[in-house]
């Protein structure tokens, strides 16, 4: 009677074309799993910022960062002051790689003295504050309007503005930090829109 067994020779073959699946399959397989994996390190990123934007309000006067920028320059020199607003939270921040988020496909900067806007994966609001807790402070910068997306600047949010994201980052939702320390993701969940508790909220985009 004939022996089922594999040879040595049969038994690597089948080895040999395992491993040559798994390499093919493995990528589409842990695609999804990855970017949950990056939209998860994004939200605690924005954790960390909350908490230091936070810290920075108790110690001036519960103010923000972007409330303590001149009255002139947010319309003269957005970006300037833009990189200050960040630098201002740096000490409870220490480094300056929690503002890029893992999905985004820029490059972090080496330290805060040399960020700029291209270092940046969020976008501010400017009229954010602590006493209002349910708005939107922080969020990733794939934001569209009205279809549109948001190019980098100041951006008006006005009661005619339907926001939505784009496919830039994380399949097409943002992660939204709010004035309370929260983070959503929006653009999930059909019809679901970022709270704003102005008539205008101003947003400063990289």
């Amino acid at each position: 009677m004939a022996s089922a067994a594999l040879t040595f020779g049969e038994l690597l073959v089948v080895m040999a074309v395992l491993v040559v699946v798994g390499i093919l399959v493995a990528p589409k397989v842990l695609r999804p799993v990855r970017a949950k994996v990056r939209k998860a390190d994004c939200a605690s990123a924005l954790r960390s910022v909350g908490v230091a934007f936070r810290s920075f309000s108790d110690e001036h006067d519960k103010k923000f960062p972007a409330a303590l920028v001149g009255e002139d320059g947010w319309s003269t020199n957005w970006e300037t002051d833009f990189i200050v607003s960040w630098r201002s939270v740096s000490n409870e921040l220490a480094t300056p790689h929690v503002l890029l988020c893992p999905d985004d496909a820029r490059f972090a900067a080496i330290d805060f003295v040399s960020l700029t806007r291209s270092n940046l994966s969020y976008f501010l609001s400017l009229d954010a504050s602590p006493m209002t807790p349910q708005a939107v402070l922080v969020g990733d910068r794939n934001l569209s309007s009205n279809g549109v997306p948001v190019e980098p600047g100041i951006f008006s949010v006005g009661p005619k503005s339907v926001l939505g994201v784009t496919a830039r980052l994380h399949g097409g939702s943002a992660n939204l930090l709010f004035g309370d320390g929260s983070v959503t993701a929006f653009g999930s969940v059909p019809g679901a829109s970022p709270a704003f508790t102005t008539a205008t909220n101003r947003l400063a985009v990289p």
